[in-house]
């Protein structure tokens, strides 16, 4: 069965998160997503890997600050993002 994510994608999924100390302020999903994918939200975020469906591109238009999140989990990477600008350039 072929998987839905280009090879591309799942070399970085296999990558990770990041071990950081997150505050409760985080939702325990957002926790999970950035310790668990937090390497391929990123290389999305900034533009390492292009999106290839219709909310990854909405994801992207929101981390761009085109669109406003819908969705707790993305105001969080936000947040992580805000809050961690050293990760982004690794």
């Amino acid at each position: 069965m072929k998987n839905f994510y280009p090879e591309s994608h799942l070399v970085v999924f296999r990558r990770g998160g990041y071990e950081v100390k997150l505050t409760d302020d985080y939702s325990p999903v957002s926790q999970y997503v950035i310790h668990s994918m937090g390497r391929y939200w990123m290389a999305v975020s900034n533009g390492t890997l292009k999106p290839f469906f219709p909310e990854q591109e909405r994801f992207l238009r929101v981390v761009k600050g085109e669109e406003p999140p819908k969705y707790k989990l993305v105001k969080d990477w936000l947040r992580f993002l805000r809050e961690y600008p050293e990760i982004g350039r690794n």
